[in-house]
């Protein structure tokens, strides 16, 4: 470093940006007893805090889970899941949040039935 050269408070600069989804949750219809996952990828400075919620009350009591890159997995999901999921993303500077729905279909059970003919056989005597 130069000797004349003092750096003041004034010549730092601190880039800070608020949270911006890099990868968003989407509308999803699945199968009763499926698994689902919603992605949610953020970046901001300083980094963002993640968070989910569920619109329509509380998410899935013990079968949900906010994996390590933010993303939110239902398993086992039941009709009563169905709804929207919002990941809330916030930083100092400002916050962010995007969601995505689930739908729930039945499974469709395939019945076969096996049908019997009877057919008479006639002996003829001439």
């Amino acid at each position: 470093l130069r000797d004349d050269f003092r750096q003041t408070p004034s010549d730092v600069v601190v880039a800070a940006e608020r949270p911006i989804f890099t990868k968003q949750p989407v509308n999803q219809v699945v199968l009763a007893d499926d698994t689902v996952e919603f992605y949610c990828e953020v970046h901001g400075d300083p980094t963002p805090t993640v968070r989910w919620r569920r619109e329509e009350g509380e998410l899935p009591r013990g079968r949900f889970e906010i994996r390590s890159d933010n993303s939110l997995r239902l398993s086992q999901v039941r009709a009563e899941d169905e709804g929207t999921y919002t990941c809330v993303s916030e930083n100092s500077v400002g916050k962010a949040e995007a969601s995505g729905t689930l739908q729930v279909h039945g499974k469709t059970r395939v019945h076969t039935a096996a049908f019997l003919w009877y057919v008479p056989t006639h002996s003829h005597t001439d």
